[in-house]
Parts: structure tokens; sequence; C-alpha cells
């Protein structure tokens, strides 16, 4: 099922768990009442990967039902020709076909079993869904009112329903001969999503049921879960609903394709084959984020204060140590426009100025030609500093995947206590470095500080923000970063433009 499987392989722009999923989808009946929406205790990750088994099938039925609270579903014929169909779609590796590789030119439209499902797996469906539609171009649409249990699927449909252990797999574990079943009844810690092809060789309705294990009683992702896992047990679940199989290469564990512009395992690769989803490891990924941004060429940092007050943009290079910072500052007879154009390298940093006749900037020899005058450093902001500090730190921890500055990133936080950071001695942070975080810190009469960072899915630092309540009340450093590899090469003003100290300071003096 090409076209569905490019969808489901963007939909993957998040790795997998091997325990998001249960087994491959295939059809299935099963109509008793609702499964409680009581607790049940967490499956472990180990515990819901099921990786030797199937969480999919399909039927040549779009009318299959539940029938005393069990719909049973039979397979769909071979057949020969697909009329009615939309053209093949593209396909390639990952993108599998469980059997049907056609889809409906009209599209299909997601609905739900009843308000529950709707309320708790709405939001899920409806992200997969429009990732289907950006990368398919298919009318997929999401209807969120409730059919009811008695609903009897049409052509164009994909249902969805949430219940206590749903899915009863076939005994040789294949595609056929599968049982949804309403009384809890069904295998532990297993979804199941099938399709059905009343036309030949094509995906004509759809439908799936999600194991309600897998969230508390409030409707959250269950601890052992995750938003991530979740958002992925589902989007596989959908694909297997519009004809996708498992987008494993064989029968070796791990053995699945990856995207080749992320590196990522797809949502559909089975479970216990599929990639982990490192990105929690909070710490490590810090640690790599801090080098990896380090080693950038040149990137652009804007610095605010609480509120977006005392705002600086500034420019780093890292060849030949350079820096632009333009920032706000006090007006004053010398700056009367409240803003500081500053560039640093070579051991001396020009400020720009209308002060002096026939120049444009002015000279001040910091004498340290290795860090670029000075501004370097604080040019390439706190990357370094609250990576570190938080690297260290035993309380950090995967938030949430969030988008900052229209790119998908990973937000991580953690609580850094100063005087536990100071015995620090690990890897994530060097002795000067800590020592003088810690101590510029304190001075700030700062003991502990909260400190946010949301990492790209290419391991750079796009945000940053440090909190604290300090000798000064609330203290707060927002920092963004862009543009990696990509600042114009900073350059010395011409030397014809440039004023000494000693010419700028008598141009102050005149009247």
């Amino acid at each position: 099922m090409a076209a569905v499987g490019a969808a489901a392989a963007v939909v993957a722009g998040l790795q997998l768990s091997p325990s998001a999923f249960g087994t491959d989808d295939a059809d299935a009946t099963d109509d008793r009442a609702p499964a409680s929406s009581r607790p049940a205790t967490a499956p472990t990750r180990a515990e819901a990967s099921h990786a030797g088994r199937q969480d999919f099938g399909s039927s040549g039925s779009d009318g299959t039902r539940f029938r005393d609270g069990v719909m049973s579903l039979t397979p769909a014929p071979p057949a020969a020709s697909a009329r009615r169909a939309a053209p093949a779609a593209p396909h390639g590796e990952g993108w599998t076909s469980a059997g049907a590789a056609r889809l409906l030119g009209t599209g299909y439209t997601v609905r739900f079993y009843d308000k529950r499902a709707a309320d708790w797996l709405g939001p899920y469906v409806k992200r997969s869904v429009a990732d289907l539609r950006r990368v398919t171009n298919l009318p997929v649409t999401v209807d969120s009112r409730p059919v009811g249990w008695d609903h009897v699927r049409t052509r164009g449909e994909v249902v969805i329903g949430l219940l206590r252990r749903p899915c009863v797999p076939p005994a040789d574990g294949g595609g056929s001969g599968w049982k949804v079943v309403r009384d809890g009844s069904g295998s532990k810690n297993l979804s199941c999503g099938f399709y059905a092809s009343s036309l030949p060789a094509t995906v004509t309705s759809g439908h799936a049921y999600i194991n309600d294990e897998f969230f508390t009683a409030d409707g959250k992702p269950a601890p052992s879960m995750g938003e991530t896992y979740l958002r992925n047990h589902i989007s596989h679940e959908l694909g297997h609903t519009m004809g996708l199989a498992h987008a494993n290469r064989g029968a070796a564990p791990g053995d699945c394709v990856k995207g080749t512009d992320s590196g990522q395992a797809p949502v559909m690769c089975t479970p216990g084959k599929a990639a982990q989803d490192d990105r929690k490891d909070a710490r490590a990924v810090l640690a790599a984020a801090a080098r990896k941004t380090a080693a950038q060429s040149s990137y652009k940092t804007v610095q605010t204060g609480q509120g977006g007050t005392d705002r600086s943009e500034m420019l780093y290079q890292k060849k030949p140590a350079a820096s632009v910072i333009k920032a706000e500052v006090s007006k004053s007879a010398a700056n009367p426009t409240g803003v500081s154009h500053m560039l640093s390298m070579g051991g001396s940093t020009y400020v720009k100025t209308d002060k002096v006749p026939g120049k444009s900037w002015y000279s001040m020899d910091l004498g340290g030609g290795a860090d670029g005058g000075g501004g370097a450093p604080r040019a390439a902001g706190y990357v370094a500093e609250f990576a570190g500090a938080l690297a260290a730190t035993k309380s950090t921890a995967w938030v949430a995947e969030e988008k900052t500055g229209g790119r998908a990133a990973d937000h991580y936080r953690g609580k850094v206590v100063l005087d536990e950071l100071a015995e620090y001695t690990g890897p994530a942070l060097s002795k000067d470095l800590r020592d003088l975080y810690v101590s510029v810190a304190k001075k700030q009469g700062l003991e502990s500080v909260v400190i946010d960072m949301w990492v790209g899915k290419d391991d750079l630092v796009l945000k940053s923000r440090e909190t604290g309540e300090g000798k000064k009340g609330r203290e707060v450093i927002n920092e963004e970063y862009s543009d990696f590899g990509a600042v114009p090469t900073i350059s010395a003003p011409p030397a014809g433009s440039v004023a000494t100290w000693d010419e700028f300071i008598a141009a102050q003096a005149r009247p």
C-alpha cells in the first residue's frame, strides 16, 4: 500500500518503542459491552512488545459488525482487477502493502465507535490523518461524532474503538481468523487494526481497536507508554486500517527500514524490532546536543530576559573566532538610540558609532586575540553551560515533543541545585566551565535554577531558558539558536572606517 506507506513513514517522524504496539492487524468480530475504563496495571514496555506476533489482518467485507459483543473476520478472497480504485500509489522500501495495493480515489472518513474513543484517541488520529493528507494528497477526514457499537461500516469508512483487551489473534498467529471482543477477554497488551477489500486489490474500509490498558483512568498515556509511544502506537494501527503491513526487511530483531532523512524507524515496524525512542534519555541527548552545537562553524543566538526584555541578537563564528552583537542598552548622550552594535575579532572589538566625523566604527583593543576580543564566547550563548548542567542533574527529564521556530524539538527540563552541581565530576561538564557557571550564578544570589532546553531531531539545540530567584528577584534568560553553519562570514570593518579609542573620546569632548 504505497501511498499510505508514505504517510505512515511521515507519521513516524517520531521513533517508536517496541512496547508501543502489540501485533499485526487483522479483521475480527466482537460486540460485547464496552470495556471498563477502570485503571489497570500498566504494561511494562517489555510486556507490550510482542516481538513475534502480528497485529493486523484483512477481510473481504466492509460490513463486518459486532454480534453479541464479538466481531469475527474472514479474509478477503484474491481478486484480479481493481475497478473504481485510484491508481497504484508510489512505493518503495518501507511502504509495504498488506495485500491491497490501491486506495479509493474518493478517500476515507475516520470515525469513532463511542465518545470515549473520540475524546481519548481523537487528538492522535487527527495528527496522523493530517500527515496522510499531506503526503498522499488523499482526501482523508475525521468525523468525531460517535457512530455506536452497532454501526455497520460502509465503503470509505475507517472506524476506531477503545476497549479493554479487544484483540483475539488466530491460533497460528497469522492474518486470518481474527476476532475482536468487547468483554475484555482478548490478549493482554495488544491492539489491532484491519482493512477490508470489497473491491479487487483495493482498501475499501478499515477498523482498529486500541487497548485501553495503554491509558490511565483519565485518558492520559500510561506511564509505561508516554506521549510519543502512544502516538506511534495509534498511528501504527491506523496504518494497518489503510492497508499497510509491517516495514521489516527480515525476521532478525531490529531489521527494519529507516528513513533516509531522519535515520529513524517508521511506525510500521513490528514491535520489538523497531528503533527505541532514545529521545527520552534526556542526559544522553543533551550531552550529544552540546557537543554537536559546539562543533558548528557558526550560528545565531537571540537572547532575551523576562518578558522579552534586554534583547540581544548575536552572531557567532568559530574560525576565525569572531562575533557580532546587537544589544539593547541604556540610552545615553554617547548612544541616544539605546542600541549597541559591536563586532569582535582578532583581539579587537569594534563599536558602531556616528559620533566621529568620517568614521562609522571605533575600536577597543581588549588584548585577547584567541577569543575574538571577548565577544565570541558571549555570542555563543549559554549552550554549553545549560546543556552541561542539565546533563549533570539527576532530575532532568524529557517533557514533550514540541515545535520551536517551526521545527520539531524535544523539550527537556531539570532543576539544578548549585551546591550539588559544584560537586559534579562527570563528563557532561568540564571543571572550569562548572566552576565558572556556579560562581556567576551564586554571585547573583541564586541557589538553584530551573533550566529548559529544546533539542531538534538533528541534535542541535534550538532554544533554552534558565529561571531562578536571585538578589534582584526573578531572573530569566531565554536564548534561541538558528542559522547553524549559515551565518555570513564575519570580517573586520575596513581600516579607513575605524576611529581609534582616543579619536572617539576626543569627539565626545567636542561641543
